[in-house]
């Protein structure tokens, strides 16, 4: 049976650092104690982790993460660069709901194209306005009026709620369900179980007088995931003592 590439390389990052593991010429990284490949979706029954093997992959993704997103100094706050925050370093605050579910709302495009909108709106009320008053003569210009301000409400819908209705983060007991993406890659859906995050924090990114905030994920298989929470229901700070609240109940 063929085995799917990202939940081998998923057990690999338990495997890895586990007491147990044995290495076979034929099969690579097998269990000693069962003498197979690993088996296990989310954790494994035989999983004994060597401490010191999983603190320097704990270093390595730190190590990632500040080579991508450098931490905050006098440099970045000069020139008002981005940087990164790790929740050691984070006064987190405590959510008393955690089995949430938010969704992301773009303010920026909302803001424009409520203005369009309104643009467009003036316009027609100006080039209508003395048609519109010879309401006897004039029942074309009505409706030419009435399916406009159709049109204006179709459009306000496509383009912000349809559109921009759609960066869920799903948080319950099994991970982070969210959707990431990078500018001219298409959206992906990716899940993150507790057991495989290492190391966690906040990216802040500064523009002109606003700020836009992803949660930065660094997992056991040394992904570095962003995951944006700017307009999200909750602060970042929150989304912290949310997974704070999480991995402490992690085995």
């Amino acid at each position: 049976m063929k085995t799917d590439p990202n939940l081998r390389k998923y057990q690999l990052s338990f495997c890895t650092v586990c007491t147990n593991k044995e290495i076979n010429f034929k099969e690579g990284t097998i269990c000693s104690l069962t003498k197979q490949k690993a088996d296990f979706i989310k954790e494994c029954e035989n999983y004994s982790e060597n401490e010191k093997l999983t603190q320097e992959r704990i270093e390595k993704v730190k190590q990632k993460i500040y080579e991508k997103y450098p931490k905050q100094n006098l440099a970045n706050k000069i020139f008002s660069s981005q940087f990164y925050k790790s929740s050691s370093e984070i006064k987190a605050k405590r959510v008393e709901k955690t089995n949430i579910k938010n969704t992301k709302y773009d303010s920026t495009h909302f803001k424009v194209l409520f203005f369009i909108m309104l643009i467009f709106f003036f316009y027609l009320v100006v080039t209508k306005f003395d048609k519109l008053l010879e309401i006897e003569n004039n029942q074309n210009e009505i409706y030419n009026f009435g399916f406009h301000l159709i049109f204006i409400g179709i459009l306000y819908y496509a383009g912000f709620i349809k559109k921009y209705k759609k960066d869920t983060i799903k948080i319950d007991d099994f991970g982070i369900h969210f959707r990431q993406s990078e500018y001219g890659i298409k959206y992906e859906n990716k899940t993150v179980k507790w057991n495989e995050i290492l190391e966690y924090g906040i990216l802040t990114i500064p523009h002109k007088n606003l700020y836009s905030y992803n949660i930065i994920l660094g997992t056991k298989t040394l992904e570095i995931l962003k995951m944006d929470v700017t307009s999200m229901e909750i602060t970042p700070e929150e989304y912290i003592g949310i997974i704070n609240e999480k991995l402490k109940n992690v085995a």
